[in-house]
C-alpha cells in the first residue's frame, strides 16, 4: 500500500490529547484497507482518472472530530465507468469528488451512504456525455441511516431510468436527513412507446409507498432545480413530516409532489417558469399538508402542472394510489401570471372520486395580466369540494366553474415586489463550489 503520512495535528477528545493523521493515497482500492482510522483523520485521494473502481470506506469519527475523505484538488479526482463508493460508519465527511459519465449498473448507486451523522459535500455526478438508457435502473445517490447531509453538490443530466437521489426508509428509524444547497438538472426525457414520459425519473424521492405513513422528518432546502423535465414529479414526497423550504424550481416541468404521506410543509419556495412550456408547481395529496408563502411566476402548466393542484382521492386508497386531501392549508402564496393558478379537486383516473375537504385557502394573491389565464379552476364532479376561502386577493384572469362569491376578484391591482434578486441569489449559492469552472452545463 502506498500511503504517505503528511501531517500530525492534535485534537482534544474526551479530555485526552489524541493525534490525528492525514493519509495520501494514489489508489482508491486502498480505502477498504484503512482499518485503524481515528477521529480527526483525513484521507486524501490524489488527482487522477480512476475507471470502474468499487470502493468501500468504513470509519467512525465523532461530532467534534469527523473522519474526512477528500479529493486533493476539487474536480481533479475523477471516477468513470462503473465506479461505486459505499460508505459505512459515523461522522464521515466526503468531499471534492467528481463522478463523470458513469456506466450505470442495475440496482447499484454510485454513492451509497449507510451511515449516521455523515456528509457528502462539494461533489459532482454528471451524465452529460452518456447515452439515454431506458432499461438500466439505478439511483445516483442512496441514503440510509440517520442524520446524514447532502450539501453543495451538483447533479447533472442523469440519462438512465431511475430516481436520481433517494432517501430509503427503514423500520423504526426516523432518518432526519438534510438535502441542502445542491444543484439539480435533468433535462433529458426518457419516453415510452406512446411518447409519454416514463415513470421513475424524479430528482429527489423521500420514502416509498410501502413506508409512506412513516415519519421521515427530512429537510430539503436552498436547492436549485433547473429544467428538471424528465417526469411529472421533480420531488416525490412519500413519507411524513418533511419540510421543503426555500428551493428554486427554474423552468422545470416536474412538480414538487406530496405524493404519499401526510403532515409535510412546503414553504418559501420559488417556481419561476419564464413562460417555458409545461412548467409546473406543487401537487398536493394527503392530509394536514401546508403550502405556505411560496412564489410562482410565469408558469404555463395546467391541471396536474398548475401552480398549485389539489388532487382528488381514491376511496379506500391503497398506499400506492391517491389519499384524499383533507385538513390542509394553502396560505400566503403569490401566484403571478400563471396559466393555472389554483386547481381544486382535479383527477384524471376513473377511481379518483373523493373531493378536497376541510381545507383552507387563505391570504393568497393570484395576479394575472393575461385575461385567458385561469386564476382558480374548480372541479365538482363527482362531488363538490369543501373549502374555506378567506382574505384572498385575486386580480385579473378568469375562473373555471368557480363561484366568484366564495372569493371575488378585485379591480385594485396588488403591488408585488420583484423577486428576481432573491431567486438568482439562491441559484448562485447552490451546487458544488468548483463545478461551474469545470462543467459547462451548469
Amino acid at each position: 500500500m502506498k500511503i504517505i503520512r503528511l501531517a500530525v495535528v492534535f485534537l482534544l477528545v474526551s479530555c485526552q490529547s489524541v493525534s490525528a493523521e492525514s493519509y495520501r493515497i494514489t489508489n482508491p482500492d486502498e480505502l477498504s484497507t484503512l482499518k485503524s482510522l481515528k477521529p480527526g483523520d483525513i484521507v486524501v485521494l490524489a488527482p487522477g482518472i480512476y475507471d470502474s473502481r468499487s470502493m468501500q470506506f468504513s470509519a467512525n469519527g465523532t461530532a467534534e472530530a469527523p473522519i474526512i475523505l477528500e479529493g486533493e484538488k476539487p474536480g481533479a479526482v475523477i471516477f468513470t465507468g462503473k465506479s461505486l463508493l459505499k460508505l459505512t460508519g459515523n461522522y464521515i465527511i466526503v468531499r471534492n469528488l467528481y463522478f463523470k459519465n458513469l456506466s450505470p449498473i442495475s440496482g447499484k448507486s454510485p454513492i451509497e451512504m449507510r451511515t449516521k451523522d455523515s456528509k457528502l459535500e462539494n461533489c459532482v455526478i454528471s451524465g452529460v456525455d452518456t447515452k439515454e438508457d431506458p432499461v438500466t435502473d439505478n439511483k445516483w445517490v442512496s441514503i440510509y441511516g440517520e442524520r446524514n447531509t447532502i450539501e453543495k453538490c451538483s447533479f447533472i443530466d442523469k440519462k438512465n431510468i431511475g430516481c436520481l437521489l433517494v432517501v430509503w426508509l427503514e423500520n423504526n428509524i426516523i432518518p432526519n436527513h438534510k438535502i441542502v444547497n445542491n444543484y439539480f438538472s435533468r433535462p433529458t426525457i426518457i419516453r415510452g412507446s406512446d411518447g409519454s414520459k416514463t415513470n421513475g425519473q424524479e430528482c429527489v424521492r423521500i420514502g416509498t409507498s410501502d413506508f409512506s405513513m412513516q415519519e421521515a422528518r427530512c429537510l430539503v432546502a436552498n436547492n436549485t432545480f433547473y429544467r428538471c423535465d424528465s417526469e411529472i414529479e421533480v420531488i416525490s414526497n412519500k413519507s411524513c413530516y418533511n419540510n421543503y423550504i426555500n428551493n428554486l424550481f427554474l423552468e422545470t416541468q416536474g412538480a414538487l409532489t406530496l405524493r404519499h404521506g401526510n403532515n409535510s410543509l412546503v414553504e418559501a419556495n420559488f417556481f419561476i417558469g419564464n413562460n417555458r412550456e409545461g412548467t409546473a408547481g406543487i401537487r398536493v395529496i394527503g392530509d394536514h399538508q401546508t403550502i405556505r408563502n411560496n412564489y410562482f411566476e410565469n408558469g404555463t402548466g395546467e391541471n396536474y402542472q398548475a401552480a398549485i393542484c389539489l388532487i382528488q382521492g381514491v376511496k379506500n386508497s391503497p398506499l400506492n394510489r391517491y389519499f384524499q386531501v383533507t385538513d390542509s392549508k394553502i396560505e400566503g402564496n403569490i401566484i403571478k401570471n400563471c396559466n393555472n393558478g389554483i386547481v381544486i379537486s382535479y383527477g384524471s383516473a376513473p377511481d379518483q372520486s373523493l373531493p378536497v375537504i376541510s381545507t383552507e385557502i387563505i391570504n393568497n394573491i393570484i395576479y394575472n395580466d393575461n385575461s385567458s389565464n385561469y386564476s382558480i379552476v374548480w372541479v365538482d364532479n363527482p362531488e363538490k369540494p369543501q373549502i374555506t376561502f378567506r382574505n384572498n386577493v385575486i386580480y385579473g384572469g378568469r375562473f373555471d366553474n368557480f363561484n366568484a362569491e366564495l372569493t371575488p376578484m378585485t379591480n385594485e391591482k396588488p403591488v408585488i415586489g420583484d423577486m428576481t434578486g432573491k431567486w438568482k441569489s439562491l441559484k448562485n449559492n447552490s451546487g458544488a463550489i468548483w463545478a461551474k469552472n469545470v462543467i459547462n452545463n451548469l
